[in-house]
């Protein structure tokens, strides 16, 4: 928040940056001291000392030009009267701050081309804790991606009500978050598996051994299991391809009628018809041997760079002055006399 006052006069031009300078002291303090924590375990068996000295050292030169662009905006807004540059300074120690981050990287890994869009998996997640390591677990929410497989669990900030309570139901009413957060959607020990069936899912990977499902293969100490059920799709013959962020094409011997284990959200058209939302899962009526679903998030802008150029505007509009302001604040010298008292 910027304080802007009415009249330059009104600025203390005997104001102190030490508040700034200070500031700037007790950061570089606390960014080296935290280097000094190589003594702490992390329950990864990780050494985190040498990790939050890179970090630190990636932060500081961030840091400092960011705390400089601070100090020069309080010169330019305290000392010069400079409104304007003085606002630019702030808005660069912000972005810089905020904006600007080093993420150290690696050689990516090979992309999977092979994907199968019919098949859904769960994978068994437990005992998913801050202070207690996952050795149960088998995977972090939405790392199956990377692989292109589609996991009926996952993680997101903004999480559907429905698919909670379609996990809520495969845990048997338990709550599919761990502990620590709420956010992370995990199928968990001893599930339902009819109700995982009727999810989609036909193959379940698992450090416990599951009764009933068929297990095909193990991957070190992971079961794998296949599921018998109806699968993604009916009728069975319909096939989905073209999977990616915008929809998918389901083709085949489809008939009068077919159903997709997708939440009917609204933003779901078919062929450009939007989807009844009453329904659980997707479904269409069209009698064609193709159809492609489409999915447009709710308030969703076509256009990225606006919500930035109204964040630019809201932060100009303040300084512009009207006309009748400025000659209000810089009053034209009167050439008329006082006259006598």
């Amino acid at each position: 928040a910027v304080a802007i006052p009415k009249t330059l006069e009104e600025t203390d031009p005997k104001a102190k940056a030490f508040p700034y300078f200070g500031l700037l002291a007790v950061a570089l303090l606390t960014l080296l001291a935290s280097t000094q924590l190589s003594g702490l375990k992390s329950w990864v068996g990780l050494e985190i000392g040498p990790l939050i000295a890179r970090r630190t050292t990636e932060a500081l030169p961030i840091l400092i030009i960011a705390l400089l662009a601070a100090a020069g905006a309080w010169y330019l807004w305290a000392k010069k009267g400079w409104l304007a540059a003085g606002t630019v300074c702030a808005l660069v120690a912000h972005l810089v701050a905020v904006q600007t981050q080093i993420l150290p990287f690696s050689a990516p890994p090979k992309p999977f081309t092979e994907t199968d869009a019919n098949t859904r998996v769960a994978f068994i997640n437990q005992g998913w804790d801050f202070f207690s390591p996952p050795l149960s677990g088998v995977m972090p929410p939405n790392f199956a991606t990377i692989m292109r497989m589609q996991d009926i669990g996952g993680y997101d900030s903004l999480m559907s009500a429905s698919t909670v309570e379609l996990l809520r139901g495969v845990n048997s009413g338990n709550d599919p978050a761990p502990p620590t957060n709420g956010n992370m959607m995990f199928v968990k020990r001893d599930p339902d598996l009819q109700a995982l069936a009727e999810a989609g899912v036909t193959r379940i990977y698992s450090k416990f051994a599951i009764n009933g499902p068929e297990e095909i293969d193990t991957i070190g100490d992971i079961h794998v299991y296949n599921l018998r059920g109806p699968g993604m799709a009916i009728p069975a013959s319909a096939q989905i391809s073209e999977l990616n962020t915008e929809g998918f094409t389901v083709s085949g011997d489809i008939g009068e009628s077919i159903l997709i284990r997708y939440h009917a959200l609204p933003g779901w058209s078919a062929m450009g018809d939007p989807i009844d939302t009453n329904s659980d899962w997707l479904s269409s009526t069209k009698n064609a041997t193709s159809t492609r679903f489409t999915y447009t998030p709710p308030g969703f802008l076509p256009w990225p760079w606006l919500p930035a150029l109204l964040a630019v505007l809201a932060a100009i509009i303040p300084f512009i002055r009207p006309k009748s302001q400025q000659i209000l604040q810089n009053p034209v010298e009167s050439n008329q006399a006082e006259p006598e008292a």
